[in-house]
């Protein structure tokens, strides 16, 4: 994975978490008009202040990809189930609102949509998501 994009994200441990993810697997983290001050997500980065230090703060999603060369947007029950879903070189990971999760004009946006398969509650936690 070359980028992890964070639109909209609403909880400071959820990217401080996405945070640690990003540096242990050496992609790069943008957000997209956070609401809350990045380094209030510092507790859950442990470690990895220089990443969120790093990351680079959009005001909307086209412009945090349009540099990208494919763009995987996330959404429970859209798109391709994970497991089936084989990613090119130079993939980046969008991940939507912990509320909501990302719009029907966000998901155009991107190249590919995925899910991941789960029980009957389909709803998984932005940075456990973000993970898989």
């Amino acid at each position: 994975m070359e980028k992890v994009v964070i639109v909209e994200p609403e909880i400071p441990e959820n990217t401080g978490f996405i945070a640690r993810l990003a540096a242990n697997f050496d992609a790069e983290l943008r957000v997209v008009n956070p609401e809350f001050n990045l380094s209030e997500s510092r507790k859950t980065a442990s470690g990895c202040q220089d990443k969120l230090r790093d990351t680079e703060i959009f005001d909307t999603l086209e412009d945090a990809i349009e540099d990208l060369e494919y763009v995987v947007g996330t959404k429970p029950g859209r798109g391709t189930g994970i497991e089936g879903f084989r990613d090119p070189e130079n993939t980046s990971l969008v991940i939507g609102r912990e509320s909501s999760g990302l719009s029907n004009k966000e998901l155009g946006l991107c190249d590919a949509v995925v899910h991941i398969e789960t029980g009957e509650y389909s709803s998984l936690n932005q940075s456990n998501a973000a993970a898989i």
